[in-house]
């Protein structure tokens, strides 16, 4: 009887030691794959956070002085250039606000400003000015 009950300890320690093991195996297993469907879900929105995030572009309300017209604003992102069309045939890039401009003759002008962020995203807002 002794060797009966040592045969049944010992197969029933086996058993537990292999549940055990299995129980830490598959607790092992959704620790990686819960970490896997972290990673792939953070990279997914990250991804999305860089390709859709906008910036804006404000400008404020242009002073003029006689024939000329000065425009500032503020942009929201990492700025490469400001192109700048006056409306009267006449257009400049890469400067910066404010802007300044001199128009020939007196008239009503479309001033567009399209800002060139970093990442070669833009933003373009108009603003008509009158020239008297």
């Amino acid at each position: 009887m002794k060797n009966s009950t040592l045969m049944k300890d010992l197969s029933a320690g086996s058993v537990h030691q292999s549940s055990r093991r299995l129980l830490a195996t598959t607790f092992f297993l959704y620790l990686i794959c819960g970490a896997l469907v972290l990673f792939f879900i953070g990279c997914k929105g990250s991804k999305e956070t860089v390709n859709t995030s906008e910036f804006r572009l404000n400008l404020s309300t242009p002073e003029v002085l006689d024939r000329e017209v000065s425009i500032n604003g503020g942009v929201e992102a990492p700025v490469e250039r400001i192109q700048w069309e006056w409306g009267d045939g006449q257009a400049d890039h890469h400067l910066f606000f404010p802007a300044s401009h001199t128009y020939a003759k007196p008239g009503r002008y479309e001033v567009k400003v399209t800002v060139v962020d970093s990442n070669n995203r833009t933003a373009t807002k108009s603003v008509t000015v009158e020239i008297k």
